[in-house]
């Protein structure tokens, strides 16, 4: 009964029966308010058979963190009645697989996700806080408790916050070292921080893997109270090697009850000291304490991961429309180097050298922000890719990062929903008389690019990269004021909007080595 705890008893079962409860006329009578008056029954046949049964108990029998009503025993087990633990062991009985070290205690109802620390700290006058009042530097220890819930609440970066806790484990237990191991979900947890009480180095690998992987892998916490004897782990050479003589480790789980790491605490062989065990309350405590650590690292992760969604939907949001960004962040928000076929348009103020020399500079960045955001409406209203402004000049692009299948018609609707936003533009200059009127030519060449992020790494730019960029830009050369004038390419694959265009004599432009077929398209406001 309660077993590695100061209050350690044994009882030798002879066949027959006995009753657990919290009265005198019980066979093992424990005065303790989780019990009931006759909380269970051990039944031990002449062959050696032990069943153990539940007696229609308030706060329920466990055997080996499974609540059970009645249950057959085999060599070894972990038996719980309300908060009272027993490590029961009958050497004669055949193994089983489902028997379980006594010095190896692993319960689910210890589960980190099942006991918060608030739950342990309202549980005023039962076994836990009742014991660590007793046991662990009473006044110290409960007054500490009551602040890790807000220490590690409150705001901070992640490598903050496992600091705190590897403070808060060296005030509240007597561990020789201390971890914290973290790792994304179905990866190798590793250590994230760690040291030693006595301020030493901790070395390369301040824990044992075979504990950690023995606790990851049941998502329970567990008690390893001499680990060079027990069964699962005594193989483990470093063990011998660090010196290992006690160690707990509880899991961290998060949202998903996925394991994202571990919390591993142990202690040291002292030589010429007797060797020191951890209890059940220290095992219920690191379990609570565990599951608020790994909601503060839930917390920090999650924090990180939307103020780096909301950078990267911000950068995005100046080029891509939002049908795009929302596919790129389905994505994992990245923007790889792609060849595709791209529609590029380019639209330049005409006129624009002699309204600089008739304005300051002032007045010219004022009339660039009334003018700007008229035409990129309509870049974004038929979800192409602004791409870049060059002084005056607006490069927007249709097929990269995303590809429709008319993109080219999207193009062109857009260069003349740019033409008709000028023409109110200009109606607004008139009324207010802010600034003169203007008018802007518009080119559009289809062709292929190579698209993705260029630059530094201090600054990144989405671009893209081939001759039809080049190529859009002379043919807004061609175009006069208020007209939107497109190459082959682009007429080719504008479906049934390419009646709507007129064409235009053979024309050479500069940086091209043959002469081009080109169409001005019908509806654009010539000034």
């Amino acid at each position: 009964m309660r077993p590695g705890e100061g209050g350690e008893q044994q009882v030798e079962l002879s066949p027959g029966q006995y009753t657990i409860g919290r009265t005198q006329q019980n066979d093992v009578f424990i005065l303790h308010k989780s019990l009931s008056r006759q909380h269970a029954r051990l039944t031990v046949t002449e062959t050696g058979e032990v069943t153990l049964e539940d007696l229609g108990s308030k706060n329920g029998t466990f055997v080996d963190g499974m609540r059970v009503s009645e249950a057959s025993l085999g060599r070894r087990h972990y038996l719980k009645c309300g908060d009272v633990v027993f490590s029961y062991i009958n050497e004669e009985a055949p193994v089983s697989g489902r028997d379980t070290d006594p010095e190896v205690v692993v319960d689910p109802s210890l589960d980190p996700t099942r006991q918060p620390l608030e739950t342990m700290l309202s549980k005023t006058g039962t076994a836990s806080i009742h014991e660590l009042s007793a046991t662990h530097r009473a006044h110290e220890t409960l007054r500490v408790l009551l602040k890790v819930s807000e220490l590690l609440a409150s705001p901070g970066d992640l490598d903050d916050i496992l600091i705190r806790t590897l403070e808060l484990i060296f005030q509240l237990l007597d561990v020789d070292r201390a971890s914290v191991l973290l790792g994304e979900p179905g990866e190798v947890p590793v250590p994230r921080v760690a040291r030693r009480r006595d301020g030493q180095p901790v070395g390369q690998a301040p824990f044992s893997r075979r504990i950690v992987d023995y606790v990851l892998g049941r998502k329970m916490a567990a008690l390893f109270g001499d680990v060079r004897s027990d069964v699962r782990i005594a193989a483990a050479g470093s063990i011998v090697q660090q010196s290992i003589a006690a160690s707990m480790c509880a899991p961290l789980l998060n949202r998903d009850q996925e394991p994202i790491g571990a919390i591993y605490v142990d202690r040291l062989v002292s030589h010429g000291a007797p060797a020191r065990r951890y209890g059940q309350t220290d095992l219920e405590f690191l379990s609570a304490f565990a599951h608020q650590v790994a909601i503060a690292v839930d917390n920090a992760s999650l924090r990180m991961r939307l103020e780096t969604e909301a950078l990267r939907r911000s950068t995005l949001q100046r080029f891509f429309p939002p049908t795009t960004i929302e596919a790129l962040m389905k994505a994992g928000g990245e923007l790889p180097v792609t060849e595709t076929p791209a529609t590029v348009l380019f639209c330049d103020i005409s006129g624009f050298t002699a309204l600089c020399a008739r304005r300051r500079p002032r007045e010219i960045i004022e009339f660039l922000n009334a003018y700007f955001p008229a035409v990129v409406g309509a870049v974004v209203a038929h979800e192409g890719t602004l791409e870049k402004y060059i002084g005056d000049a607006l490069l927007a692009t249709w097929g990269a990062p995303l590809r429709h299948d008319d993109d080219a018609a999207r193009a062109v609707a857009a260069a003349l929903d740019m033409q008709r936003a000028v023409g109110e533009l200009n109606e607004d200059f008139r009324r207010t008389g802010r600034f003169e009127e203007i008018a802007v030519h518009i080119g559009v060449a289809t062709g292929a690019v190579a698209a993705g992020n260029i630059g530094s790494s201090q600054y990144l730019q989405y671009a893209t990269v081939g001759q039809v960029t080049t190529l859009a830009s002379r043919i807004c050369d061609v175009a006069g004021p208020g007209e939107v004038v497109i190459d082959e390419a682009t007429r080719a694959t504008m479906g049934a909007a390419a009646r709507e265009v007129i064409p235009l004599p053979v024309t050479t432009v500069r940086g091209h080595p043959n002469p081009l077929t080109l169409f001005r398209v019908r509806g654009a406001s010539v000034a």
